[in-house]
């Protein structure tokens, strides 16, 4: 929900991957974040393929409406820092 906020050239990090599938905060429900919403782990993998795979051979482009805009992922153990492409934010 603050991948919108972020300036064009920015870099977003995020940690603590690991407990996206865990029983205590698939639970969690607060105002940005919701019981509904997605594993970030998830999402992450959703990005990935789509700065590596070809627009038709992509099997999860409607898991990543809104954040077309990544100019490239790096992970490590539990977490990874997404950079926002200037040009496609503009």
């Amino acid at each position: 929900k603050f991948w919108p906020l972020l300036k064009p050239g920015g870099l977003y990090f995020i940690e603590d991957l690991q407990v996206g599938r865990t029983e205590m905060y698939s639970k969690a429900d607060t105002q940005l974040c919701t019981k509904d919403d997605f594993v970030v782990a998830d999402k992450m993998k959703s990005i990935l393929e789509r700065l590596t795979i070809k627009s038709g051979e992509r099997q999860n482009d409607k898991d990543i409406e809104g954040i077309k805009d990544v100019k490239f992922i790096f992970c490590q153990k539990e977490a990874c820092v997404l950079g926002k492409d200037e040009e496609r934010s503009l």
